[in-house]
């Protein structure tokens, strides 16, 4: 089953949703097939702040598997990567600065089933990242909305990515990321203690 929340405009519809979470713990469970998919509103998005948010995609990907199941990295048919090899972060910063918005949202590495979907900005206005697992723990939903939501607010309203000549997908680790979002004012010390904690939990090697 899927279940779709209606949208949610404040910090009072976003706790009834963790409550139906809760309750949906309970009573039911997830498999491998199941994901958690955001929609963060981007509708006002200009064609500078779309490519700034493909870039800090890009640049975190792997980054971001690391915080999440290992199901849910490198292919998966519900939340593929969308650079499942090793590319030079120059070569992709170059190839999305030579996009008008509409070639950005055609872009295929960011359409469909992957993990970072921009299809329904055209119609809808949104921005939907799949790439977490399915989850029935409100704790787990409440911190991926509050990143996601982070991820978007530092790709829109600050400066854009710096990267070096020799920076690949692979360059850059949660840490780093975290980081650059706590600078920002974008999470706080919790999120950041949370998504370190789940790191170490989820690559703890026996």
């Amino acid at each position: 089953h899927e279940m779709v929340s209606p949208r949610l405009t404040s910090w009072r519809d976003f706790d009834n949703l963790l409550k139906v979470v809760d309750v949906l713990d309970e009573y039911g469970k997830v498999n491998r097939s199941c994901g958690m998919h955001i929609h963060i509103e981007i509708k006002d998005g200009d064609n500078k702040q779309v490519k700034k948010l493909m870039k800090f995609l890009t640049k975190y990907e792997k980054a971001i598997n690391s915080i999440l199941a290992p199901s849910r990295r490198g292919y998966n048919d519900y939340a593929y990567d969308s650079f499942r090899d090793e590319i030079n972060l120059k070569e992709v910063f170059g190839y999305l600065n030579g996009k008008s918005l509409r070639g950005l949202l055609r872009y295929d590495r960011f359409t469909g089933r992957g993990k970072w979907n921009f299809k329904n900005f055209i119609q809808h206005g949104t921005f939907e990242n799949r790439a977490h697992q399915g989850t029935l723990c409100s704790a787990k939903v409440e911190q991926w909305v509050f990143l996601t939501q982070a991820i978007v607010s530092c790709a829109f309203d600050c400066r854009g990515q710096v990267i070096r000549e020799t920076d690949t997908t692979k360059t850059y680790d949660i840490f780093s990321m975290l980081k650059v979002l706590k600078k920002q004012n974008l999470i706080d010390k919790s999120t950041v203690a949370w998504y370190k904690r789940r790191h170490r939990i989820l690559n703890e090697t026996n």
